[in-house]
């Protein structure tokens, strides 16, 4: 690749992951002035109505569960985050509100969202990254919930290794939903990789917030055949965030009773016809008719073959 080609290009680390998650945590803690209020006034509000820590946080994760469902909540977000590394808007805006929850439950669970064990196992629980082995050697017993000075005995090399997981985890998640360009960087992990970056996941990650920090659950839900070995891990990877060239001209239409909308190419000009999902009340039923999500929250589609199209455009 040229000087010239690379200069055209943007391109994201396991580092730059981990700097994008740090700024949003620091955000997502302070919050964000006429959007957020702060991690500690959330979560006193839902304390001072349910003394019981549990069950507020349980008030507090259905709630976030449901405004993350609800049209233009998440978009909302979009201009006022700001980060060091630039990712699609939409992404950020996810990232934020499920960093939110989890930071929210550790912070009912009466942990310090100040420690750096505490940010370390945040990110773990949003990116699905097992902390279980690191909590054994530290000697804490798991299964359990741990006393926020039981987690500070994890050295600072330890959270290194977690961070280098966190990172590649990201980074292929984003490849498997079209964010970035992998090619052929990273061969033989997808299957290790399970999720994606939507509201549907916000479910898991609220599932695997509550039990790691309330029930000293560390596995977040990863199974040992799936973790990820270090010597992958360790290597540096330097993927190509991809720039929609979206295609502007669609067709509002009636798609097997859901509303889409229609387009003859979308980011190609030879990718073929599609039909995407118009509003997000109907995304349950467009995944059980074969619908998938290509990159964005908000880009499920189903690509449609071309007698489909042309009987759709002509109606």
């Amino acid at each position: 690749m040229s000087e010239n080609d690379k200069k055209d290009k943007h391109f994201i680390t396991q580092d730059d992951i981990i700097t994008v998650l740090n700024s949003l945590y620091n955000q997502s803690i302070k919050g964000i002035s006429k959007v957020s209020p702060p991690i500690t006034d959330l979560a006193d509000d839902y304390l001072r109505k349910s003394p019981n820590p549990e069950v507020a946080c349980k008030k507090m994760i259905k709630n976030q569960i449901a405004k993350c469902t609800t049209s233009g909540f998440v978009t909302g977000f979009g201009g006022v985050i700001t980060l060091p590394v630039t990712i699609p808007a939409n992404i950020s805006s996810v990232l934020y509100v499920q960093m939110r929850m989890v930071a929210c439950v550790a912070y009912m669970a009466g942990y310090e969202l100040d420690s750096d064990q505490v940010q370390t196992f945040v990110y773990a629980c949003l990116a699905g990254v097992s902390v279980n082995e690191v909590v054994k050697l530290a000697g804490i017993k798991t299964g359990m919930k741990v006393a926020q000075k039981g987690i500070e005995k994890i050295p600072g090399k330890a959270l290194v290794k977690i961070n280098q997981k966190i990172g590649f985890r990201f980074i292929t998640k984003f490849g498997e939903t079209g964010i970035v360009n992998l090619g052929k960087l990273i061969p033989g992990v997808g299957a290790v990789v399970n999720g994606g970056l939507d509201f549907a996941e916000t479910k898991i990650i609220a599932d695997r917030a509550y039990k790691m920090f309330f029930e000293g659950d560390f596995s977040a839900g990863q199974k040992p055949e799936d973790e990820i070995p270090d010597e992958i891990v360790s290597k540096s990877i330097q993927a190509e965030i991809i720039e929609p060239t979206y295609d502007s001209g669609y067709k509002m239409v009636m798609y097997e009773g859901i509303q889409c909308k229609m387009y003859r190419s979308y980011i190609n000009e030879d990718d073929g016809p599609l039909v995407m999902v118009a509003s997000p009340r109907d995304l349950e039923k467009a995944y059980e008719l074969g619908f998938i999500r290509i990159g964005h929250p908000n880009e499920v589609v189903k690509y449609i073959s071309e007698e489909e199209y042309n009987k759709l455009i002509n109606n």
